[in-house]
């Protein structure tokens, strides 16, 4: 015996999904919408990304209001919902990549 043991390797932990939420103006509506959002899908841990399209009531404040490590919040000028999902999107790629 040389003391040679066949090792299985650890398994990597499944990937995170992403769900982003654009949000204008969504105040009182935001701080429910991420507390629905599921904590896993399918065994997936689940991140929360919102992207405060230019609100100009209190959604961002809310949102940093809230005791949440999967959350994630980015502001951004008025580009409307389209600009808002491609932002999050692309500042997501960037942390997945890194």
């Amino acid at each position: 015996e040389t003391g040679d043991r066949e090792t299985s390797p650890i398994p990597a932990p499944p990937a995170p999904i992403v769900l982003f939420m654009p949000a204008f103006n969504e105040e009182a509506a935001v701080g429910e919408c991420v507390a629905r959002a599921p904590s896993e899908i399918d065994g997936h841990p689940v991140e929360v990304l919102v992207i405060d399209d230019g609100s100009t009531d209190d959604t961002a404040g809310v949102v940093r209001q809230i005791d949440d490590p999967r959350l994630r919040l980015i502001r951004q000028k008025p580009r409307g919902i389209c600009a808002a999902a491609n932002r999050g999107k692309k500042n997501n790629h960037k942390k997945l990549s890194q």
